[in-house]
């Protein structure tokens, strides 16, 4: 299983992404789009990046393509872009690898700390701490985990 670090980027960015790519009929050159949404390129590639992980566009040579699940997505309210986004992030290694760990606790739920430190064991080259926040961030939104910040700890939430 191969553990992928995933990008500090808010989600909100991504769904933004794929509202401009669907109001440019589905694709764009990536560097037309780094101009027309006035982004650097760097932080356009970690959103572009962070969208082609959860399978909601594709970059074939330097054009991005929304998929049908991007589409899909942007067709939801709220609750179903949460649906999609958490189907989506059990299916990247590095998430199943938190959530199994949490389903194993006994009150699914550990310390932040404990979180960084798996982080550290299965990505050493990455930050743990940033990777730790990403992870908590995006599983916040796909309210697949959550986070007490009062306790510090992380848990799996409602009814995963």
């Amino acid at each position: 299983m191969e553990f992928i670090p995933i990008p500090r980027v808010a989600l909100g960015k991504v769904i933004g992404l794929l509202e401009v790519l669907d109001d440019l009929g589905g694709r764009e050159n990536g560097f037309r789009l780094a101009v027309s949404l006035q982004i650097e390129f760097g932080e356009l590639i970690l959103v572009i990046k962070a969208a082609e992980m959860l399978d909601l566009v594709q970059t074939p040579g330097t054009e991005v393509v929304l998929t049908g699940r991007g589409k899909e997505l942007l067709l939801q309210d709220i609750n179903g872009r949460k649906k999609i986004v958490k189907r989506q992030l059990l299916r990247l290694p590095t998430f199943r690898l938190i959530v199994d760990i949490l389903k194993a606790q006994p009150e699914r739920k550990m310390p932040y700390d404990t979180i960084v430190d798996v982080l550290v064991t299965h990505l050493p080259e990455e930050d743990p701490g940033r990777l730790a926040r990403a992870i908590i961030d995006w599983g916040r939104f796909g309210e697949l985990v959550g986070y007490n910040s009062r306790t510090g700890t992380v848990y799996l939430d409602q009814e995963e």
